[in-house]
Protein backbone atom coordinates (compact mmCIF):
# COMPACT_ATOMS: atom_id res chain seq x y z
CA UNK A 1 0.00 0.00 0.00
CA UNK A 2 1.31 3.40 -0.97
CA UNK A 3 1.81 5.59 2.17
CA UNK A 4 -0.07 8.87 2.52
CA UNK A 5 1.86 12.01 1.73
CA UNK A 6 2.28 12.92 5.43
CA UNK A 7 3.56 9.42 6.11
CA UNK A 8 6.37 9.55 3.56
CA UNK A 9 10.02 9.64 4.52
CA UNK A 10 10.60 12.92 2.70
CA UNK A 11 7.76 14.67 4.49
CA UNK A 12 9.03 13.52 7.87
CA UNK A 13 12.57 14.55 6.94
CA UNK A 14 11.41 18.03 5.90
CA UNK A 15 9.41 18.47 9.14
CA UNK A 16 12.41 17.36 11.19
CA UNK A 17 14.74 19.72 9.35
CA UNK A 18 12.25 22.58 9.73
CA UNK A 19 11.86 22.00 13.48
CA UNK A 20 15.63 21.68 13.90
CA UNK A 21 16.13 24.92 11.97
CA UNK A 22 13.50 26.73 14.07
CA UNK A 23 15.11 25.40 17.26
CA UNK A 24 18.57 26.67 16.33
CA UNK A 25 17.15 29.99 15.16
CA UNK A 26 15.37 30.40 18.52
CA UNK A 27 18.60 29.56 20.39
CA UNK A 28 20.52 32.02 18.21
CA UNK A 29 17.90 34.74 18.78
CA UNK A 30 17.85 34.28 22.57
CA UNK A 31 21.66 34.22 22.67
CA UNK A 32 21.86 37.39 20.57
CA UNK A 33 19.24 39.10 22.74
CA UNK A 34 21.11 38.15 25.90
CA UNK A 35 24.34 39.52 24.43
CA UNK A 36 22.60 42.76 23.44
CA UNK A 37 21.24 43.16 26.98
CA UNK A 38 24.72 42.60 28.42
CA UNK A 39 26.18 45.14 25.99
CA UNK A 40 23.45 47.63 26.87
CA UNK A 41 24.13 47.18 30.58
CA UNK A 42 27.89 47.64 30.06
CA UNK A 43 27.21 50.77 28.00
CA UNK A 44 24.92 52.17 30.72
CA UNK A 45 27.51 51.47 33.41
CA UNK A 46 30.18 53.17 31.33
CA UNK A 47 27.90 56.13 30.68
CA UNK A 48 27.12 56.39 34.40
CA UNK A 49 30.83 56.37 35.24
CA UNK A 50 31.51 59.13 32.73
CA UNK A 51 28.68 61.29 34.06
CA UNK A 52 29.78 60.70 37.66
CA UNK A 53 33.28 61.81 36.78
CA UNK A 54 31.86 64.94 35.14
CA UNK A 55 29.83 65.56 38.29
CA UNK A 56 32.94 65.14 40.41
CA UNK A 57 34.89 67.59 38.26
CA UNK A 58 32.02 70.10 38.39
CA UNK A 59 31.95 69.88 42.19
CA UNK A 60 35.70 70.26 42.56
CA UNK A 61 35.70 73.28 40.28
CA UNK A 62 38.73 75.57 40.25
CA UNK A 63 36.80 78.46 41.81
CA UNK A 64 35.89 76.47 44.91
CA UNK A 65 39.41 75.08 45.35
CA UNK A 66 41.02 78.48 44.72
CA UNK A 67 38.68 80.29 47.12
CA UNK A 68 39.21 77.69 49.82
CA UNK A 69 42.99 77.85 49.57
CA UNK A 70 42.84 81.67 49.48
CA UNK A 71 40.80 81.62 52.70
CA UNK A 72 43.36 79.35 54.36
CA UNK A 73 46.15 81.69 53.24
CA UNK A 74 44.21 84.66 54.63
CA UNK A 75 43.94 83.06 58.08
CA UNK A 76 47.66 82.18 58.03
CA UNK A 77 48.64 85.74 57.05
CA UNK A 78 46.50 87.00 59.93
CA UNK A 79 48.40 84.61 62.23
CA UNK A 80 45.09 82.92 62.95
CA UNK A 81 46.52 79.43 62.90
CA UNK A 82 43.60 77.94 64.82
CA UNK A 83 41.10 79.09 62.17
CA UNK A 84 43.36 78.05 59.28
CA UNK A 85 43.85 74.59 60.78
CA UNK A 86 40.09 74.20 61.32
CA UNK A 87 39.40 75.29 57.75
CA UNK A 88 42.07 72.99 56.29
CA UNK A 89 40.77 69.95 58.18
CA UNK A 90 37.20 70.51 56.94
CA UNK A 91 38.41 71.18 53.40
CA UNK A 92 40.54 68.00 53.24
CA UNK A 93 37.68 65.87 54.61
CA UNK A 94 35.31 67.24 51.98
CA UNK A 95 37.72 66.65 49.09
CA UNK A 96 38.45 63.11 50.28
CA UNK A 97 34.72 62.36 50.56
CA UNK A 98 34.12 63.65 47.03
CA UNK A 99 36.67 61.18 45.70
CA UNK A 100 35.15 58.32 47.71
CA UNK A 101 31.66 59.10 46.44
CA UNK A 102 32.81 59.05 42.82
CA UNK A 103 32.90 55.24 43.17
CA UNK A 104 29.40 54.92 44.65
CA UNK A 105 26.00 55.08 42.95
CA UNK A 106 23.91 55.78 46.06
CA UNK A 107 24.38 57.33 49.49
CA UNK A 108 22.22 57.37 52.62
CA UNK A 109 20.55 60.63 53.57
CA UNK A 110 22.60 60.55 56.78
CA UNK A 111 25.82 60.68 54.77
CA UNK A 112 24.39 63.21 52.30
CA UNK A 113 23.44 65.57 55.13
CA UNK A 114 26.93 65.23 56.65
CA UNK A 115 28.45 66.06 53.28
CA UNK A 116 26.25 69.14 52.81
CA UNK A 117 26.92 70.30 56.37
CA UNK A 118 30.67 69.99 55.88
CA UNK A 119 30.49 71.92 52.61
CA UNK A 120 28.34 74.72 54.09
CA UNK A 121 30.60 75.00 57.15
CA UNK A 122 33.57 75.54 54.86
CA UNK A 123 31.71 78.20 52.89
CA UNK A 124 30.57 79.83 56.12
CA UNK A 125 34.19 80.19 57.22
CA UNK A 126 35.15 81.53 53.79
CA UNK A 127 32.29 84.07 53.87
CA UNK A 128 33.47 85.36 57.29
CA UNK A 129 30.10 84.41 58.84
CA UNK A 130 28.18 86.23 56.09
CA UNK A 131 26.50 82.92 55.25
CA UNK A 132 23.90 81.18 57.40
CA UNK A 133 22.30 77.83 56.69
CA UNK A 134 19.57 75.54 57.98
CA UNK A 135 18.92 71.88 57.26
CA UNK A 136 15.42 70.74 58.23
CA UNK A 137 14.51 67.04 58.15
CA UNK A 138 11.00 65.63 58.32
CA UNK A 139 10.77 63.31 61.34
CA UNK A 140 8.91 60.79 59.16
CA UNK A 141 12.02 60.19 57.01
CA UNK A 142 14.31 57.35 58.05
CA UNK A 143 17.56 59.03 57.02
CA UNK A 144 19.70 56.05 58.01
CA UNK A 145 18.00 53.71 55.54
CA UNK A 146 16.73 56.13 52.89
CA UNK A 147 19.13 56.43 49.96
CA UNK A 148 19.72 59.00 47.27
CA UNK A 149 21.84 59.01 44.09
CA UNK A 150 25.32 60.33 44.86
CA UNK A 151 26.39 63.84 43.90
CA UNK A 152 22.84 65.02 43.28
CA UNK A 153 22.21 67.85 45.76
CA UNK A 154 25.63 69.38 46.44
CA UNK A 155 26.07 71.11 43.03
CA UNK A 156 22.70 72.85 43.49
CA UNK A 157 23.61 73.91 47.03
CA UNK A 158 26.88 75.26 45.62
CA UNK A 159 24.92 77.24 43.01
CA UNK A 160 22.76 78.70 45.79
CA UNK A 161 25.89 79.88 47.62
CA UNK A 162 27.91 81.15 44.65
CA UNK A 163 25.13 82.53 42.44
CA UNK A 164 22.83 83.67 45.20
CA UNK A 165 24.49 84.54 48.50
CA UNK A 166 27.93 85.58 47.23
CA UNK A 167 26.67 88.84 45.66
CA UNK A 168 24.53 89.94 48.62
CA UNK A 169 25.71 92.91 50.69
CA UNK A 170 24.22 91.53 53.88
CA UNK A 171 24.05 88.04 55.38
CA UNK A 172 22.33 85.41 53.25
CA UNK A 173 20.72 82.12 54.20
CA UNK A 174 20.57 78.76 52.47
CA UNK A 175 17.81 76.45 53.69
CA UNK A 176 17.55 72.76 52.81
CA UNK A 177 14.27 70.99 53.60
CA UNK A 178 13.73 67.22 53.41
CA UNK A 179 10.02 66.30 53.36
CA UNK A 180 8.37 62.90 53.11
CA UNK A 181 5.67 62.56 50.44
CA UNK A 182 4.84 58.86 50.74
CA UNK A 183 6.53 55.54 51.49
CA UNK A 184 8.77 55.66 48.42
CA UNK A 185 8.84 59.39 47.70
CA UNK A 186 10.35 62.42 49.36
CA UNK A 187 10.95 66.04 48.39
CA UNK A 188 14.08 68.16 48.80
CA UNK A 189 13.89 71.96 48.62
CA UNK A 190 17.06 74.06 48.38
CA UNK A 191 16.16 77.68 49.11
CA UNK A 192 18.36 80.78 49.13
CA UNK A 193 17.51 84.45 49.67
CA UNK A 194 20.30 85.67 47.39
CA UNK A 195 20.28 88.01 44.44
CA UNK A 196 18.85 85.39 42.10
CA UNK A 197 20.49 83.21 39.49
CA UNK A 198 19.29 85.43 36.63
CA UNK A 199 21.42 88.30 37.97
CA UNK A 200 24.60 86.22 37.99
CA UNK A 201 23.98 83.92 35.04
CA UNK A 202 27.24 83.10 33.29
CA UNK A 203 27.55 83.12 29.52
CA UNK A 204 30.37 80.59 29.66
CA UNK A 205 30.12 77.67 27.24
CA UNK A 206 32.01 75.34 29.56
CA UNK A 207 30.31 72.34 31.18
CA UNK A 208 28.35 73.54 34.21
CA UNK A 209 27.11 71.56 37.15
CA UNK A 210 23.50 72.21 36.08
CA UNK A 211 24.20 70.62 32.67
CA UNK A 212 25.82 67.63 34.33
CA UNK A 213 22.79 67.37 36.62
CA UNK A 214 20.39 67.22 33.68
CA UNK A 215 22.46 64.46 32.09
CA UNK A 216 22.43 62.48 35.32
CA UNK A 217 18.67 62.90 35.77
CA UNK A 218 18.01 61.74 32.22
CA UNK A 219 20.16 58.67 32.77
CA UNK A 220 18.81 57.86 36.25
CA UNK A 221 15.22 58.05 35.04
CA UNK A 222 15.94 55.51 32.29
CA UNK A 223 17.28 52.92 34.75
CA UNK A 224 13.79 52.19 36.10
CA UNK A 225 15.20 52.42 39.62
CA UNK A 226 14.48 56.10 40.18
CA UNK A 227 11.88 58.63 39.16
CA UNK A 228 13.31 62.10 39.80
CA UNK A 229 11.74 65.46 38.98
CA UNK A 230 13.72 68.69 39.24
CA UNK A 231 12.63 72.29 38.73
CA UNK A 232 13.55 75.78 39.92
CA UNK A 233 11.64 79.00 40.55
CA UNK A 234 12.33 82.44 41.98
CA UNK A 235 11.65 82.89 45.68
CA UNK A 236 10.62 86.57 45.37
CA UNK A 237 10.02 87.29 41.65
CA UNK A 238 9.03 90.94 42.26
CA UNK A 239 12.04 91.83 44.44
CA UNK A 240 15.48 92.94 43.30
CA UNK A 241 16.98 90.09 45.30
CA UNK A 242 14.82 87.35 43.85
CA UNK A 243 16.32 84.36 45.62
CA UNK A 244 15.73 80.86 44.31
CA UNK A 245 13.98 77.59 45.15
CA UNK A 246 15.28 74.36 43.64
CA UNK A 247 13.03 71.34 44.13
CA UNK A 248 13.78 67.65 43.80
CA UNK A 249 10.99 65.05 43.97
CA UNK A 250 12.72 61.70 44.37
CA UNK A 251 10.95 58.36 44.13
CA UNK A 252 12.69 55.00 44.43
CA UNK A 253 11.06 52.10 42.57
Amino acid sequence: MTPLWHQTFWFKAIVLLTLTSLFFRAVWYLSKRSQQQKSKKLFQEKQLSEIQLKALRSQMNPHFVFNSLAAIQYFINENNFEASEKYLVKFSKLIRRFFELSKETTITLTEEIKLLTNYLEIEKLRFREKLEYQINIDDAIDIKNTKIPTMLLQPIVENAVNHGIFNKFDTGTVTINFKKVDTLTYKVLIIDDGVGFINTKSKSKKIKSSNVLQQRLTYLNTLEEWEILYFTEELHPKNDEKGNISTFIIKSK
